[in-house]
């Protein structure tokens, strides 16, 4: 069943691209990296970082951000992914609700 807030939504990845990289430590690294560029006033819910060691899955931080009709949110997000993968050995996954 899914929520009212899994529309306009944007959901995102970050894969180490060192394996061994503790996730707990690049969450901090990747929160450094952003700074003051997190200190936006966001429409409904502001960018978050989670690690997650699950099994089946390579280790990785995920987030969400529920953006409801700002599509500068969504935008910002993207732009934020983006910095992180040019400044940290990281790769990024990106989509929303609608897939793209």
């Amino acid at each position: 069943m899914s929520s009212c807030k899994d529309k306009n939504t944007v959901f995102y990845r970050i894969y180490p691209t060192h394996h061994e990289q503790d996730l707990e430590e690049l969450q901090l690294q990747c929160l450094q990296t952003l700074g003051h560029d997190l200190d936006v006033i966001w429409n409904c819910e502001s960018f978050c970082l989670s690690a997650e060691h699950h099994v089946t899955s390579l280790p990785h931080l995920h987030g969400q951000v529920w953006f409801d009709n700002s599509l500068e949110d969504e935008w910002y997000v993207v732009w934020l992914l983006q910095k992180l993968t040019r400044e940290l050995p990281v790769v990024a996954k990106v989509w929303d609700d609608d897939g793209e």
